[in-house]
């Protein structure tokens, strides 16, 4: 058995940053949601200091034409100021593809067969054959960027796309009412987690998304359906299951991240005078690290609204 998986179906809701996939000749499949009629993705209203502001889960890449705002929600958007996401809004995809080539590159790398179980490899030679990924498209990417390349390869198959993402969608709201955009993380901040991470964590992130190839599409479904309904208890056994066996991955890409971010959201409603819309991964408020709980630790009241 392959140990200390990492499942395939938490990157959607945990890194911003998805590839354009390499190469991909795979046919969009798009994933059969049950799109539930009043949506209710989690949203929570934060208050004690300076203007009362909003707190959102997001999936970043979703299929076309999926319902997620209500009335809740463009109430929230009507009354903030500006919107935080993530990542930078002034790094272009060119720019991202640009420093993961670099960040993710090193000369020397092992065969990428050498870097994954030996009941895997099939599996990969499967994917490789599908999406047409040439095996030597990773001669020299490091084992976290290896896995990012194939999972984005996989998002693409659901058609889920981040030009239909919520931040992408949410950004051109704010942008026609003239409302200002900013970012927690830079792209490299953001793949600078992956690229500090245990060459043996990386390993297990990588054998994850080959593992949880054939069943990717049903835990997308799964996890939408669950962000949909606003069902953070589903969530969080999703986003806890990623990491059963690996809490040293969690700590560097949600703890870490979640802490640097409450203190940026902090500052931010300390210095007053505007209402923020703070849309993160869905991922990133689950667990005892939850984003929300650290700023509730900080002496905010943090109200959920749905």
């Amino acid at each position: 058995m392959v140990a200390a998986m990492l499942p395939k179906m938490i990157l959607p809701i945990l890194i911003v940053v998805l590839l354009a996939a390499c190469g991909q000749t795979a046919k969009p499949v798009p994933v059969d949601i049950a799109q539930p009629d009043n949506p209710s993705p989690a949203l929570w209203e934060i208050s004690g200091k300076g203007q009362p502001s909003y707190l959102f889960g997001t999936v970043h890449i979703l299929p076309e034409n999926i319902t997620w705002r209500g009335d809740a929600v463009d109430a929230a958007i009507a009354r903030s100021d500006q919107l935080v996401l993530e990542l930078d809004p002034a790094e272009t995809p060119e720019k991202i593809r640009d420093i993961f080539a670099v960040m993710a590159t090193t000369p020397g790398q092992p065969p990428l067969k050498n870097r994954i179980d030996a009941e895997l490899h099939d599996e990969a030679a499967d994917i490789m054959q599908e999406y047409n990924l040439p095996v030597s498209l990773f001669a020299n990417v490091e084992s976290w960027g290896a896995a990012l390349m194939i999972s984005s390869s996989l998002s693409g198959k659901t058609g889920a796309r981040g030009e239909f993402g919520v931040e992408e969608i949410l950004s051109r709201a704010f942008l026609k009412s003239g409302k200002h955009i900013s970012g927690l993380e830079s792209a490299a901040k953001q793949f600078g987690y992956f690229d500090g991470l245990s060459e043996p964590d990386q390993r297990a992130m990588l054998e994850a998304v080959i593992d949880g190839a054939d069943e990717s599409a049903a835990n997308y479904k799964r996890l939408l359906e669950s962000w949909l309904t606003g069902d953070m208890k589903a969530l969080e056994t999703i986003v806890a299951q990623g990491f059963d066996n690996r809490p040293s991955i969690r700590k560097a890409v949600v703890t870490r991240r979640n802490r640097d971010w409450a203190e940026q959201i902090a500052e931010k409603l300390e210095n007053g005078g505007s209402t923020y819309f703070v849309a993160v991964g869905a991922g990133h408020f689950t667990g005892p690290d939850g984003l929300q709980k650290l700023l509730a630790e900080k002496g905010y009241s943090v109200k959920r609204l749905q």
